[in-house]
């Protein structure tokens, strides 16, 4: 991107400050991973630094569990323009309603690990993962959770959550040229941010 991603004007805000202002209120806790470093403190959101630096987004799952002591965590990363309150409440209820301890949003591209809701009892499976050199944000899946027990993760489609239309729901902003089609997009999206 030749720049932080985060701090890019999407529409009079950056893409972070819009993430925040579209979560802000949905959980009893917003806690911002922010890799080893402190940045974004002007933002007002409790950082949670990775445990180590260059360690990948795993890290800064890490992070996020030891940063708060809630029994659940919504994850989404800050380039998913797209994802708000709606789409984690309902990965988080149908995790809840299949018993799982972790349920990834599902699209036609895969699972996206970075838009999901984690049970606490993930934290062991992170940190042994994290320990063993992993990095991938999915790398954990195969590690023993609390108490040594095997995790059950899943995911969910959009159909499977309630969701509907057609805009990409887990659409990322990775280059220029995706950030200058949101621009022009983000006026008539079908946000869901309530």
């Amino acid at each position: 991107m030749g720049q932080d991603k985060a701090l890019l004007d999407v529409g009079g805000a950056s893409l972070l400050e819009a993430k925040i202002n579209a979560l802000q209120g949905a959980a009893a806790e917003l806690v911002l991973c922010c890799g080893a470093e402190d940045r974004y403190e002007q933002l007002g959101v409790p950082l949670a630094l990775d445990p180590e630096q260059g360690a990948g987004p795993l890290a800064g799952l890490a992070a996020a569990f030891r940063a708060t002591q809630s029994a659940w965590l919504a994850v989404v990363a800050c380039d998913m323009p797209l994802v708000g309150t709606q789409l984690l409440t309902n990965l988080m209820r149908h995790a809840k309603r299949t018993s799982l301890d972790g349920c990834l949003f599902r699209t036609k591209r895969g699972v996206e690990p970075l838009c999901a809701v984690y049970h606490r009892r993930c934290a062991p499976a992170v940190e042994a993962a994290l320990k063993s050199g992993e990095r991938r944000a999915i790398s954990f899946h195969s590690f023993p959770g609390a108490d040594g027990v095997a995790l059950r993760l899943g995911s969910a489609a959009p159909v499977e959550l309630g969701l509907t239309g057609a805009m990409d729901r887990a659409l990322n902003l990775n280059t220029p040229a995706d950030v200058d089609a949101w621009r022009l997009l983000s006026g008539n999206s079908e946000r869901d941010s309530e």
